[in-house]
């Protein structure tokens, strides 16, 4: 668990998360209540995925300049658009430049708008190998069924 020795709190959890870097799912969503660290256990897990082993990568990732660690966020907008979804699908069958997969890493999912969510689905339900989401948000709730349902849901 040294990818997460210095989170506090969350023990089980913790150890799911390192239980699943030996076998990654296609996507996770990240779910519990604000300011709970769920965010933070997801850049580690991201980075752990892309990093691997190798210090290096891992030290690298979580600094965000991986090039195999996309972060996804609104940019100033009131939500992820679809052109920024169809990025994604684009990015994702695009093969890793360093890592064994890319990480599209989604901190603020419930902002997809119903368009972008449709977007991403199809790639969702037919997964790239080297290709792995990590989306986080408060409740499945806050993201339509059909994508929460794809995502390996870790709770906080």
């Amino acid at each position: 668990m040294t990818q997460f020795a210095d989170l506090v709190g969350h023990g089980a959890v913790l150890d799911q998360l390192t239980a699943e870097l030996e076998a990654p799912s296609q996507a996770y969503l990240f779910v519990g209540p604000s300011n709970i660290g769920k965010a933070t256990a997801a850049r580690r897990f991201a980075a752990a995925l892309v990093g691997g082993d190798d210090k290096d990568l891992v030290r690298r990732a979580k600094a965000g300049s991986h090039p195999d660690l996309i972060l996804v966020a609104p940019e100033g907008r009131t939500s992820i658009t679809v052109d920024q979804a169809r990025e994604i699908v684009s990015a994702a069958v695009r093969s890793p430049l360093e890592a064994d997969r890319k990480v599209f890493l989604l901190e603020e999912a419930s902002m997809l708008n119903d368009e972008a969510a449709n977007a991403l689905l199809k790639t969702l339900e037919e997964p790239i190998a080297s290709s792995t989401f990590v989306l986080v948000a408060e409740s499945e709730d806050d993201l339509p069924a059909t994508v929460a349902s794809r995502c390996r849901t870790i709770v906080f």
